[in-house]
């Protein structure tokens, strides 16, 4: 056998191995349920008539979460940790928590009485996807001082 022919019958047999992985991997995606992808976005807090407002909001692909929880805090900074100062949970379902609605349906938020500080949004969710449970989390930026 001539190199030339080593050459080849290698490259047909890693080819024969690569179908044949190919094949099964798809086998395997497709006979395991996908679970539909969901995110969350925490807004930077505002002021407004005299109250810190935090909000977060939801987003999954169609035909959406079989449930979301998703929980927005706002945390303020004492200097060497983050604490929350208030909070406050909120569900959706199905296509509710899709694109089809708007993004003012798919945003919750609370309010305090505004007070000197650094502030940040936090955002924390479950979701429920075919049987699949996921935790989110994400922060917003710091805001100082957002009622002055």
């Amino acid at each position: 056998m001539t190199l030339r022919n080593a050459v080849i019958a290698f490259f047909l047999i890693l080819a024969v191995i690569t179908v044949t992985r190919t094949e099964g991997s798809e086998t395997v995606a497709q006979s395991s349920p996908a679970t539909v992808r969901c995110s969350v976005s925490p807004q930077r807090v505002a002021a407004s008539g005299g109250r810190l407002v935090a909000a977060g909001r939801y987003r999954c692909d169609s035909p959406g979460a079989d449930s979301l929880t998703m929980t927005v805090h706002l945390q303020r900074n004492d200097g060497s940790s983050w604490t929350t100062i208030s909070g406050q949970s909120f569900t959706a379902a199905g296509v509710a928590t899709t694109l089809q609605r708007r993004n003012s349906e798919r945003t919750r938020q609370i309010a305090v009485p505004c007070a000197r500080g650094n502030y940040r949004t936090w955002v924390e969710a479950t979701v429920v996807s075919r049987g699949v449970t996921r935790k989110l989390s994400e922060n917003s930026g710091e805001r100082l001082d957002p009622c002055s």
